[in-house]
C-alpha cells in the first residue's frame, strides 16, 4: 500500500484526534450521569433485585445492609435472612453472613449477568414436608417466577445445610460443606455444583460433583439433585458396638426427599466390640433416601462377608417414639463360611467351629445409647454341611461318642464328625436362646435347646443324646455287665438309647453329663 502524502496524514491524524476527543467527552458525559443518578440507580437495583429473589424463593428478605457498587461493579449484602411467607414463624429458610458478587459493567443499565458470587456463612434449612390440605390431596403447585440474574459462578466456604425434623425428633441432622462452587446459576435450570462436606455419622469426608435445581420455592424438599460421590473414611466406631473404616462410591438422582441411591461400600477391617477380630465387608446396594431426615429404605443389598455371600432388604428409619433410627433387615445367606460369623463374635483367636453356612433371618437393631451386641435382635435358623471343630479334644471326644453309638467303643476305625447341624433360634440382650439345637454323627444324634450368652459365653444347654446301641453297648467289661441292668430305662427309638444331657460352663471350658433332673428349655 502506498504511503499516505502529508496532507494526508495530517488530515488524518485530526479526525483520529477529533474521534478520541469525542469519546473522551462520551465517557465523561456517561460517568458524570452515573454519578448524578447513582443512588436511583442502587435504589433501582436493590429494588430489582430484592423483588427479584423474594419471588423467587417465595420468602420475605431481610438484610442489614445492601451495598450496590458502580467500579467496579457489583454489590455487597450483609446480614441476609429468607423467611417463608407461607411459614414466617419457622426458622429462617436461608441465613447468609455475607454476599460479595462481581458484575460487569451491565450491571449499570440493568444486563442479567453478575461474573461471581460469594457466599460467607451460608445456612441453609430444609423444612420438613408440609401437611397438606384437604385431607391429603396436594395444593396445585403454581409456576415459580422466574429469577432475571444468571451467576456464572457461585463458591460458598464453611456452609451448612441443615434438615429441620418434626417437633419431638432429635435435634436437626445437619451437612458441614467445607467448600461448594455452582455454575450458571439462575434457580430456573439446574445448576452444575461440586462440593466437599462431612457426614454427621458416620464421621466421614463426602466428595460430590452433580447437578442441583431448579429450586422449588413452594415445596424445597421436591427440588431435584442428581450427581456422584465419593465418601471415605467413615469411622464405624461412632456406633457403638461395631468399628472399621468405611469408603463408599456411588451415584443418585431424585428430589431431596426422595433419592435413588445405587453404591458401593467396603470396609476391610469390619468388627463387632465383642471379639475385635476384623473382618472384610463389602457391599453393592440400591437404596432410596430421604434426604429430609435421613430415613433409608435399602431395596437391595449384596454383601460378602469375608468369603461368606449373602443378601439383605429393609430399613433404616426413626419410627415413632424412638429416639434414634431403627434398622430392619431380612437376610440370607446361601453361600456363606461358618468361621467368618464367628470371627466378628468368638473371642477365640482361632472360630471353634468351621464349615459351609446357609442362614436365614431378621435382625432388628433399636434405636438407642446401647452397643450393637447389646441392642441387636434375631430371629433365624441355620444349617451346617460338614462342621469341624478347631480343638482336637473335641474332635476326638465326638469320634468316641460316635465308636459308642454304633456299638463299637474300642474300634479305631469306627467314628464320624458332626454332620446335619441345624438351629433355629432367636437373639436379645446378647444371648443367644436355641429352641431347637440338632446335630448327626454315626450312631448318634443331638437334640438341644437352651441358651448361649456372648458376652460371658456361658452355655446352658439341655436335650436328648440319640443312640443306635443300647446304653450297655457303649462299653466293654465289667462295665458293659453292669450297664446291661439300666438299659430298658434308657429305652430308646429302634431298640437304641434315648439319654437325657447337658452342656454347661463356657465355650473355652465346657462341662457335659447327664441331665438327671429333667430339666427343660
Amino acid at each position: 500500500m502506498a504511503q499516505l502524502s502529508s496532507p494526508a496524514r495530517r488530515v488524518s491524524g485530526g479526525l483520529l484526534r477529533r474521534v478520541a476527543a469525542t469519546a473522551v467527552v462520551i465517557c465523561l458525559f456517561l460517568l458524570a450521569v452515573s454519578f448524578a443518578l447513582r443512588e436511583p440507580l442502587k435504589n433501582a437495583l436493590r429494588k430489582e433485585a430484592s423483588e427479584a429473589l423474594e419471588a423467587r424463593f417465595e420468602s420475605r428478605l431481610q438484610y442489614r445492609s445492601f451495598d450496590i457498587q458502580f467500579f467496579p461493579p457489583g454489590a455487597v449484602l450483609q446480614n441476609v435472612v429468607f423467611r417463608q411467607q407461607k411459614n414466617p414463624d419457622l426458622p429462617p429458610l436461608i441465613q447468609i453472613a455475607q454476599i460479595r458478587a462481581e458484575a460487569g459493567l451491565g450491571l449499570l443499565w440493568f444486563h442479567p449477568h453478575v461474573r461471581h458470587v460469594q457466599l460467607d456463612g451460608l445456612d441453609i434449612r430444609i423444612p420438613t414436608k408440609r401437611d397438606r390440605e384437604g385431607g391429603g390431596h396436594e395444593t396445585p403447585r403454581k409456576k415459580p417466577a422466574r429469577f432475571p440474574f444468571t451467576i456464572s459462578e457461585l463458591t460458598a466456604d464453611s456452609a451448612s445445610v441443615i434438615m429441620l425434623r418434626g417437633p419431638n425428633e432429635k435435634p436437626p441432622l445437619q451437612f458441614d460443606i467445607h467448600h461448594l462452587r455452582m455454575q450458571n446459576v439462575n434457580l430456573d435450570e439446574p445448576a452444575d455444583f461440586e462440593a466437599t462436606l462431612t457426614n454427621p455419622r458416620p464421621t466421614g469426608e463426602i466428595q460430590t460433583s452433580g447437578q442441583f435445581g431448579p429450586w422449588q420455592a413452594d415445596e424445597p424438599s421436591l427440588t431435584p439433585v442428581r450427581g456422584r460421590y465419593d465418601f471415605s473414611h467413615a469411622n464405624l466406631a461412632d456406633f457403638k458396638g461395631i468399628g472399621g473404616i468405611l469408603s463408599s462410591q456411588g451415584k443418585y438422582d431424585g428430589v431431596l426427599q426422595r433419592i435413588e441411591v445405587n453404591g458401593k461400600t467396603d470396609t476391610p477391617d469390619f468388627y463387632l466390640s465383642l471379639a475385635k477380630h476384623p473382618v472384610p465387608l463389602v457391599t453393592t446396594f440400591h437404596a432410596i433416601v430421604d434426604g429430609t431426615n435421613g430415613n433409608t429404605a435399602l431395596q437391595q443389598v449384596s454383601a460378602k462377608l469375608g468369603s461368606s455371600a449373602f443378601t439383605a432388604r429393609g430399613e433404616v428409619s426413626k419410627f415413632q417414639d424412638e429416639s434414634g433410627r431403627r434398622v430392619l433387615l431380612e437376610t440370607a445367606m446361601e453361600q456363606g463360611r461358618l468361621e467368618d460369623v464367628l470371627r466378628l463374635s468368638v473371642r477365640a483367636a482361632v472360630p471353634p467351629l468351621t464349615g459351609a453356612l446357609r442362614f436365614q433371618g431378621k435382625i432388628d437393631i433399636p434405636a438407642g445409647k446401647e452397643g450393637v451386641v447389646e441392642k441387636l435382635r434375631l430371629d433365624g435358623q441355620f444349617e451346617v454341611e460338614a462342621a469341624r471343630f478347631a480343638s482336637l479334644n473335641i474332635r476326638e471326644k465326638l469320634r468316641s461318642l460316635s465308636r459308642k453309638g454304633q456299638g463299637a467303643p474300642e474300634d479305631p476305625s469306627a467314628g464320624s464328625s458332626i454332620s446335619n447341624l441345624r438351629g433355629r433360634f432367636t437373639m436379645e440382650q446378647a444371648r443367644i436362646h436355641f429352641s431347637s439345637l440338632t446335630f448327626e454323627l454315626e450312631g448318634a444324634s443331638v437334640n438341644l435347646a437352651g441358651t448361649y450368652g456372648l458376652t460371658d459365653e456361658a452355655l446352658d444347654l439341655h436335650g436328648q443324646l440319640y443312640l443306635d446301641a443300647k446304653l450297655s453297648q457303649t462299653t466293654t467289661g465289667a462295665k458293659a455287665v453292669l450297664l446291661k441292668a439300666l438299659d430298658p430305662f434308657f429305652r430308646g427309638r429302634k431298640g437304641g438309647s434315648q439319654i437325657p444331657i447337658k452342656i454347661t460352663g463356657t465355650r473355652s471350658n465346657p462341662s457335659f453329663g447327664l441331665d438327671l433332673t429333667g430339666k427343660k428349655s
